[in-house]
């Protein structure tokens, strides 16, 4: 016993030297490499980075090996009676060195890591990409797959989700999907980052030929990720729908959750999981830190909300921080990394974490080196001697995001199953631990300790409220949302679908491509103005919410927009002093005390009263 634990302490040694060697060494490799060829072949990077990359060739026999296809590596899935018996068996199959050895996520990752590159390496965006350069991007492939260390792998997950009925929903239909029954829906949310914005920029030299009149979603992570999965298994288990939307942060995706603006691969019911991915949106917003973390609760809410009335709804929330380098003070950032852990404890959602596992390599190298950009934007100085950073990095990026997401879910993975015998709190037996169905009061400064269980209880009698008047099915009598996985991916979309609608437009347009530009309706000229009449409401109307970009320059100084119905004005202004584009929902009730019920028509005027140009990419007449 002894010997085994003086063993696994050097093990942990190595590792975290070796961790530390390839973070210091890896800029100099990679220039190495370009001049070089691969830098396995001029560098020992040690033990560590062999063994993951060879370890089903190094130790099986090529018969052995041979039987897990490059398209399939649970290929012994079907003599599995549970997706937990499956994880375990699949280690020992084919490899009698390793009976002894019980699976944890990090030695099923290690035993197959041959077949994660090669199926990492088969995605078809880099197969045309790299049509000429198949061994260097391997290579390259290889390169970044050592970077990402065990230590590293485990640094990433900060949180697993508490929610015990929702894993347990997610791992029965895990088991569905595995069966061939039904798939496991995934939505992802983010900005332009999780977009793919910039993704086919790459080290190899390839001409990239992005084209802004073409997505970028099928070499951004999302896709990566369900690539890989779907590889892993052999079949389609999961399918992935990237709804990320440039300029957005997490109050536009808690918009896109309690309006269910779901696009139609997710429709009925909505998604399974989501991945909010807003992070380096939310980190650079023009707000403050309080504001920031407002908007933060506002998605978490949402997803937890539509548990409130009914336990068994997904979706389960995982957020991914994608925030890894910014200029300006290093513990403001910090501070934005230590708040996200904080509300992942507060309200027990998953919490994964990119910059965990690489910002000692990213701190390790010179921040304006090219290099440097395979983990984040590329920085450049501009004419004034300031530093440019580039929000979007390239390929690499892409890459290394989609192995600490599928190795997390592996981890998930295995923590459900060692609780699926667990059983809810309830307060049937016993008075003394009685615990609100729902999650605890937003977390602000001004709540104190012992304030909470009674402000719990008084937000749980209002969310049972809120749940019996809920209005199930339809929420929204009208609603547009401009995104490119949506029916409204097009400013012509948009047009078609608002000119039934439309009393009167005078300097109003839709225009833009959702791969170059946020798409939307648009005020030309001041004083521009538009009628809207919605005939035979749906369903009871009360809210009406805006999303609207916030810009700057000459056309946006002063831009103001006025909304005028049942005598009663609303306005939204378009310009800030920041440098950037950002989309923010605006929500007003358009009745303190009545909704417009349904059957009626509602008509609302909307003219421009200052600047020369406004911009809506969404808007939504609803009961809630």
């Amino acid at each position: 016993g002894l010997l085994i634990l003086a063993l696994l302490c050097f093990v942990a040694n190595l590792n975290s030297s070796i961790a530390i060697t390839t973070a210091t060494k890896w800029s100099s490799l990679i220039e190495e490499r370009n001049s070089n060829g691969p830098i396995n072949e001029k560098y020992n990077v040690n033990t560590e980075q062999s063994t993951r990359i060879e370890t089903t060739r190094s130790s099986d026999n090529n018969d052995e090996s041979s039987k897990y296809s490059e398209a399939n590596i649970m290929s012994q899935r079907d003599n599995c009676e549970s997706l937990c018996d499956c994880l375990q068996s699949v280690m020992h199959t084919g490899n009698a060195k390793l009976k002894n050895i019980y699976p944890d996520p990090l030695s099923l990752w290690k035993r197959f890591s041959s077949e994660i590159l090669k199926i990492s390496s088969s995605h078809e965006e880099d197969i045309t990409l790299f049509q000429n350069k198949t061994d260097e991007f391997k290579s390259l492939i290889k390169d970044l797959f050592s970077v990402l260390t065990p230590s590293r792998l485990l640094k990433s997950s900060e949180t697993f989700p508490q929610d015990l009925v929702a894993l347990k929903s997610i791992h029965s239909i895990v088991e569905e999907a595995i069966a061939g029954k039904r798939q496991l829906k995934v939505a992802v949310f983010g900005g332009s980052l999780t977009a793919g914005h910039g993704c086919l920029e790459n080290p190899l030299g390839v001409p990239s030929q992005q084209s802004f009149l073409k997505s970028q979603l099928p070499c951004a992570w999302p896709a990566r990720v369900e690539h890989l999965v779907n590889g892993i298994w052999g079949k389609e288990v999961v399918n992935i729908t990237n709804m990320a939307m440039a300029a957005t942060t997490s109050d536009v995706g808690a918009t896109v959750v309690e309006y269910q603006l779901w696009p139609p691969a997710l429709l009925p019911n909505g998604p399974d999981v989501i991945i909010a991915s807003f992070a380096t949106n939310d980190a650079l917003a023009e707000a403050t830190q309080s504001e920031i973390y407002e908007n933060m609760q506002s998605l978490i809410r949402a997803i937890q909300a539509e548990k409130n009335c009914d336990e068994n709804n997904m979706p389960l929330l995982i957020y991914m921080d994608d925030f890894i380098a910014w200029p300006g003070s290093v513990q403001k950032w910090l501070d934005f990394h230590h708040d996200l852990h904080e509300l992942s404890d507060w309200y027990g959602f998953g919490y994964l974490s990119y910059a965990n596992a690489l910002r000692d390599v990213v701190h390790s190298n010179d921040m304006l080196k090219k290099t440097n950009s395979y983990f984040k934007g590329e920085w450049k100085k501009n004419r004034r001697g300031q530093i440019s950073p580039n929000p979007h990095p390239g390929i690499t990026f892409h890459l290394t995001m989609s192995w600490i997401i599928v190795f997390s879910m592996l981890q998930l993975a295995f923590h459900t199953c060692s609780i699926l015998d667990e059983q809810p709190t309830t307060n049937s037996d016993t008075n003394t631990m009685i615990i609100p169905s729902i999650p605890r009061p937003p977390l602000n400064p001004e709540l104190l300790t012992e304030e909470i269980p009674q402000k719990w209880k008084d937000l749980e009698s209002k969310e049972k409220e809120r749940c019996s008047n809920l209005a199930y099915g339809k929420r929204c009598a009208f609603v547009w949302v401009a995104n490119r996985v949506s029916e409204f991916r097009t400013a012509a979309a948009i047009e078609d679908f608002l000119k039934p609608y439309l009393n009167s437009s005078s300097g109003w347009k839709a225009e833009g491509n959702s791969y170059r530009s946020k798409h939307g309706y648009v005020a030309k000229e001041s004083s521009a103005k538009f009628t809207l009449t919605i005939p035979s409401l749906e369903t009871d109307v009360r809210y009406l919410t805006i999303l609207a970009l916030k810009s700057y320059g000459t056309d946006w100084e002063g831009a103001r927009l006025r909304m005028s119905t049942n005598e009663k004005e609303f306005y939204i202004d378009g310009s800030h002093n920041s440098t950037t584009s950002v989309i923010i929902p605006h929500k007003f009730d358009l009745s303190a005390t009545n909704s417009i019920k349904k059957g009626q028509n509602i008509t609302i005027d909307f003219e421009m009263v200052g600047g020369k140009t406004f911009k809506i990419t969404g808007m939504a007449f609803c009961s809630q």
